[in-house]
């Protein structure tokens, strides 16, 4: 059975314009927290401390504010997941921290939000909110 052309353009842009979530996200970069639900960044935390960077390979990795921290990332259609690894023994950081791989471990989607990264859970609770790096 043949499928007339504009029948199977159609559905092919269709197809392509399905997938709406996570994926469409630009992850890759140098990015530096905006909002973190309970640490209050500006006054008493400078986000400049804590930068963490994408690749496109699937790795992140930054600084907490006073150690490093790394990790890997999937993103699919609709779906965010991430798993870290921390070295060492680490103390409480004097001025606060981003625990990065609590907080993205807890993400479960990713969305562009004009030129931020926030990182949500099922139900749309903002888990952590990034802006680019200067």
């Amino acid at each position: 059975m043949r499928i007339p052309a504009v029948v199977a353009l159609g559905l092919s842009v269709l197809l392509l314009s399905a997938g709406c979530g996570s994926s469409d996200v630009e992850l890759t970069g140098h990015w530096v927290p905006k909002e973190v639900p309970g640490l209050d960044l500006g006054a008493s935390f400078d986000p400049s401390v804590a930068p963490i960077a994408f690749t496109d390979n699937g790795t992140w990795a930054g600084k907490d504010g006073c150690y490093p921290v790394k990790g890997t990332y999937q993103v699919s259609v609709e779906k965010f997941s991430s798993s870290s690894t921390v070295s060492g023994a680490q103390v409480a950081c004097a001025n606060g921290e981003v625990p990065y791989a609590d907080l993205l471990g807890k993400a479960t989607r990713v969305k562009d939000s004009e030129k931020d990264l926030r990182f949500e859970t099922d139900d749309g609770t903002l888990v952590l909110e990034l802006t680019p790096a200067k």
